[in-house]
């Protein structure tokens, strides 16, 4: 998690490329779609496009700032941040996996919740894998610090040359 600090340059190249991306993917995209669905389907956030402007908002500028914050302590909440916020927005368009279309009086209904919380599994993942990863890798950095401070001599060379 914490890897040497990518130069300047390659973060904000990266965040550009994060924020052109996102504004597809969480924004123009789902809003297309509630659009062409806004009549079959009876609820769900993403026919709302003040959620899919501002939840989509949110999610690209968190991406952005842990873009920028790559290599540094803050990028991890708000990794763990973004993580959480894409699972709520997937959960939410899809009404948590229960959607009702209508079509010329005629209703159907489907159920797909196991595979929403599928779908939102890594996002789930990623959010608490990675601040363990980042305690697992201070532990283990500490202990390495710790042991490279230990005398480098065996006990057995430490006794005196006359013997004991």
């Amino acid at each position: 998690m914490m890897e040497p600090r990518p130069p300047l340059r390659k973060r904000v190249t990266r965040a550009i490329t994060v924020l052109v991306a996102g504004i597809f993917m969480w924004v123009l995209i789902p809003d297309y779609i509630g659009v062409l669905v806004s009549g079959k389907i009876q609820s769900s956030a993403i026919l709302n496009p003040e959620f899919v402007f501002v939840v989509g908002a949110v999610i690209i500028g968190l991406q952005v700032a842990e873009a920028l914050t790559e290599g540094a302590r803050p990028s991890i909440p708000i990794q763990s941040a973004v993580s959480l916020l894409i699972a709520y927005y997937l959960w939410a368009a899809t009404n948590g996996g229960s959607l009702s279309f209508s079509s010329n009086g005629t209703q159907v209904g489907l159920w797909f919740e196991p595979l929403v919380l599928l779908v939102m599994l890594p996002s789930l993942w990623t959010a608490v894998r990675t601040p363990l990863s980042f305690l697992v890798m201070r532990k283990t950095t500490a202990t390495r610090q710790t042991s490279s401070k230990l005398p480098t001599q065996l006990p057995s060379q430490l006794r005196s040359p006359g013997g004991v």
